[in-house]
């Protein structure tokens, strides 16, 4: 739960129409079998301690799975890897993240200094990484229940106040998979947008979720891969879709009627929160 499920979404269907939610569906349920694969990975080639403490991600099952069949990468692509991994942290693994809530906070409190939102997020950053993986699972698997529950169960009442639109709103994504700017620039331009943000939304094979997922506990890697493929599902199929839902039968989605690209209302806060997303 967070930003690609709500911005994310914004930026993709402003984009590429409201066709890419159900690419985003698609790629959701492709995404099932690479989550499913990495993180049951992670769990077999982790590293476990004397202390208790555990390492493990793609770094790791890289390079124990390569050596096993005797091929040389694998080290290799293990460097590759967390060096990728870094970079990607600093952009969409937190600046993406603290724009999007100082914006938010800004159309609450009132403008003020971005350095401030940044301090106080990475104080609270800080707090929960220094006490390593478990201290981050320990503080995701309360916070992200809670997250999750008051995002859908507000989607869940804006959608049923509308619910007469339900219909409607599903037609234009099936419609609109496929047609739009001409057929294929609508088909190439909502399944572009709809791959690029599932995946930003669910880190389907990304490598991030694998790091988190090893320090279970559990000494059956292939159990913590069926938990981890319902989260492309919950994620991008179900989540995901409501926002597109939200966004289409409010009616913060609107066509251009000179050029027929989609635009997201000016008026709504939908606008204001993906401004600063790249396309």
């Amino acid at each position: 739960m967070g930003l690609g499920n709500i911005a994310g979404v914004a930026v993709a269907i402003g984009i590429g129409g409201p066709g890419a939610n159900f690419w985003m569906i698609l790629a959701g349920l492709m995404g099932m079998a690479s989550k499913f694969t990495e993180c049951t990975l992670g769990v077999k080639y982790r590293n476990e301690y004397p202390d208790g403490t555990v390492s493990g991600g793609p770094m790791y099952y890289l390079t124990k799975g390569f050596e096993e069949r005797g091929l040389p990468a694998g080290k290799f692509l293990a460097v590759m890897f967390s060096i990728f991994c870094i970079l990607g942290a600093l952009g969409g693994g937190n600046m993406f993240q603290s724009n999007q809530a100082h914006a938010q906070l800004t159309n609450v409190v009132g403008d003020y200094p971005g350095w401030i939102t940044g301090v106080i997020f990475a104080g609270i950053v800080f707090a929960v990484i220094i006490g390593g993986l478990k201290s981050i699972a320990r503080v995701t698997e309360k916070v992200v229940p809670i997250m999750g529950v008051l995002y859908v169960l507000t989607a869940l009442v804006i959608i049923l106040l509308n619910y007469e639109s339900i219909g409607w709103a599903f037609g234009q994504i099936f419609e609109g998979a496929f047609t739009g700017l001409g057929v294929a620039g609508g088909f190439v331009r909502a399944l572009i947008q709809g791959f690029k943000r599932a995946a930003f939304s669910n880190e389907a094979g990304v490598g991030s979720a694998a790091i988190a997922h090893s320090a279970v506990r559990t000494k059956e890697p292939i159990t913590e891969g069926f938990v981890s493929l319902l989260e492309p599902f919950i994620d991008t199929v179900v989540i995901c879709t409501m926002t597109a839902l939200v966004i289409i039968i409010t009616g913060q989605l609107v066509s251009d009627p000179e050029t027929g690209l989609y635009l997201l209302n000016e008026g709504s806060t939908a606008i204001q929160t993906s401004m600063a997303i790249p396309a």
